[in-house]
């Protein structure tokens, strides 16, 4: 990352997206999203544990700087998929919509099968796994 020097756009991103100020209204929160908040469903299943310590020290980084506790990347990456994934099951006409299919039982869905570590790490198996887990009854 210190070489493509995204660190500090990231940073700056983060910093001007913050969600401090809570008399923000929903429209300007959107517009004030960071690209690597939008996509975070898109590459954080895929990403190595080195480079999400890396992204969450930025994190931490912009907290200390504007005095505010940020989401961390875990939480924003289960919230966007759990919302992205929950249209997808909604809407029949989407082309993953036949990838969550429930089992028998219908409280949770039949697990994806894949073969590759780069299939497993995509959007479709973690967000089933991820729905599979806010159904889970708590222990």
């Amino acid at each position: 990352m210190k070489r493509c020097k995204s660190v500090v756009g990231l940073t700056t991103t983060f910093l001007t997206s913050s969600k401090c100020n809570t008399r923000q209204s929903k429209t300007e929160n959107k517009l004030l999203n960071s690209p690597a908040e939008i996509s975070i469903t898109v590459w954080y299943a895929g990403a190595t544990a080195k480079d999400k310590g890396r992204l969450q020290r930025v994190i931490h980084s912009a907290e200390r700087v504007i005095g505010c506790n940020l989401p961390s990347l875990q939480d924003l990456f289960a919230a966007r998929t759990l919302k992205r994934a929950r249209k997808i099951v909604a809407d029949p006409s989407h082309p993953g919509h036949e990838l969550f299919v429930p089992l028998p039982s219908g409280r949770r869905l039949r697990s994806i099968r894949t073969k590759t570590s780069r299939h497993t790490n995509s959007f479709f198996p973690s967000a089933v796994g991820l729905i599979n887990r806010a159904r889970a009854p708590p222990n």
